[in-house]
Parts: structure tokens; sequence; C-alpha cells
């Protein structure tokens, strides 16, 4: 058979069928690695929706090559490693467009594919995610099982270690035990200041790397998840400023709720409603389920607290405007 390009997928022009068999060559498993590093790199600037279109354009592709195997042993590894790191991708991109059900399958796959691989922080990526949704999803045991299992396949020196340890920070804060929070969160800070510089990377998302900011977002929202509106404003206030100079959609907005269910525990009302709203404005072009869910949050705290006064229905406007533009 003459030699032609399969049509389909972004790389097809490089995958071939020879014999009736489609090739992976090194120069297209070059091309999706570096298409993952651009895909993860980009995301927590870049509309969700549009990241898992650029993902769904790829992984038939992929799929259709794992499904067809019969590759050199380095060969299936690879492949099993695109398709471990784009699952996950699209799992997370599932989670964030409010799909948990599907975000479980799909996290649940790539870890298959990472496994086979062999791709240990990916693996322990995914457990963080799993951990999270458990917890969402009302099993905080089970989320705190998961965070730990994370470090098994990462190492207990590595940036998903750090990452685990505040995530179970939140399980533990969603089973009432607060001075395992502060464990966990401290755990996880002295956990990054044992990484190199490489390994802290830049705010925002990233499987290899763990940077400050994104670390004090993250401790943020276990103390707030704990009721330590204390703790939370220092953690807050030490990322405000990095995550806004990177760019980080998702960071800056969930930082900014952070900080304002905080300073509504404070009693400062106008400043915690300002700075919700900053998070929604921040966040209008990239609206994520967590964005929305946490604010939605915030309102009721709000309501609760001060009661339905002209600040907080204005909020609750904004907050009905961003959906109906997001759902739009």
């Amino acid at each position: 058979m003459d030699r032609r390009s399969v049509l389909l997928g972004a790389f097809s022009e490089l995958v071939l069928i020879r014999s009736g068999r489609m090739t992976a060559s090194a120069e297209v498993l070059d091309a999706w690695d570096e298409k993952i590093i651009h895909l993860y790199g980009g995301y927590d600037r870049s509309p969700v929706a549009a990241t898992a279109v650029q993902i769904r354009r790829e992984m038939p592709l992929t799929q259709s090559l794992m499904r067809q195997g019969g590759f050199s042993p380095a060969t299936t590894t690879r492949l099993h490693r695109v398709n471990g790191r784009l699952g996950a991708l699209m799992a997370a991109c599932q989670h964030d467009l409010d799909d948990r059900p599907g975000a479980v399958a799909a996290f649940s796959e790539a870890f298959y594919h990472a496994s086979e691989a062999r791709d240990r922080p990916l693996q322990g990526w995914i457990r963080c995610w799993q951990s999270s949704l458990a917890r969402k999803n009302g099993d905080s045991t089970r989320a705190a099982v998961l965070a730990r299992d994370a470090v098994r396949w990462s190492g207990s020196a590595s940036p998903v270690a750090a990452r685990a340890a505040v995530i179970e920070a939140r399980a533990m804060a969603a089973l009432g035990r607060k001075w395992q929070v502060h464990e966990r969160v401290g755990l996880a800070w002295r956990i990054l200041g044992g990484l190199s510089d490489e390994q802290h990377g830049d705010p925002g998302f990233a499987v290899e790397t763990m940077h400050s900011a994104t670390l004090a977002e993250m401790s943020a929202a276990a103390y707030i998840d704990v009721g330590h509106p204390d703790m939370a404003g220092v953690y807050a206030d030490a990322a405000l400023m990095d995550l806004d100079l990177s760019g980080a959609t998702g960071r800056r907005s969930l930082i900014r709720v952070s900080a304002g269910t905080a300073a509504l525990w404070r009693g400062d009302v106008d400043q915690a409603v300002s700075l919700v709203n900053e998070a929604l404005d921040i966040s209008m072009h990239r609206p994520t389920a967590p964005i929305t869910a946490r604010t939605a949050q915030f309102v009721r705290d709000a309501r609760a607290s001060v009661g339905q006064t002209a600040v907080i229905e204005d909020l609750e406007d904004s907050l009905e405007l961003k959906n109906a533009v997001a759902t739009a």
C-alpha cells in the first residue's frame, strides 16, 4: 500500500499507514509531548471548554494507535504516557465544567495509562484529583486515603507530595479534624521548602512543579474549610500578588473568594464583597464549577452573617449574570 496520511487528529500528517497499519514515529510522539506541555502550561489561563476541544482533537488518534497495538515496548510506553497525560487533563476539564461523573471515569482511565507508562508523578497527581472528587462527593474518609496514596507513587519529597498534603488537609477539614488540618498544611510547606528551584516552577497548573503561590492558595482554601479566617487571610495575602503577576486566571479567582470569605468572617463586608466581585470579573472569560460553587457559598455565608443587604443582592445579580454568560 502506498504511504498516505491518516486523516485524523492534529498530527495526522505525521502518522502514516504502511501495509494497512498506522505507525507512530518518534517525531509524532515528540510533537504530542510538546503539545501536552503547551496545554498544561496554558490551562489555568485559557477557557476550559477551549482546552477540552483541543484535547478532543488529539485523543481519537492516540486512542486508535493504542487499540491497534503491535508497537515496540518503548513506543507503547510513550503512547500510554500521551494517553495518560491527555486523559488526565480532559478529566480536569470535565471537573471544571461540572461533569463529576465524567471526571471520575476519565481520571480512572488516565491512571491506568499512567501506570502502564510508569509515569509516577502523573499517578500521584491523579490521586490528588481523585481525592478532591471524593471529598466533593461526600466521602471525605476516602478522600484522605486517596491523598495519602498519592505519595506512594510520587515519593514523599516531591511537588505532588506537597499537593497531596494540602489536599488531605481539606479532607481533614471536612471530617472536622482541625488539628490535622494544621499538621497537613505544615507538612506541605516543609516539603515545598525542600524542593529545587526547577521543582518550584511557576504559579498555576502543573504536574511536576509546585509554586509557593499555588500552595498558598490551596492552604487558604483549607483554612476556609475549617473555619479559620485569620490563617486563611494570611495565606491569601501571601498569594495574591504572585498569582496576579502570573496571569493564572483560575487561581487568581479562587484566592479572591478565599480572601473575601476570610474578610466576611472578620466583619469587613464591603471588602469581602469587593474581592468576590473581582473574582467574578477575572473568571468571566474562564468560568469554572469551583468558582461558581465557592461564590455561591460565599453568598449564603454573607446572607447568614449580615442579611439580604443591597451589596449582597448586587453580588447575587453578578453571579447570575456570570452563570448566564457561561451557559449561553
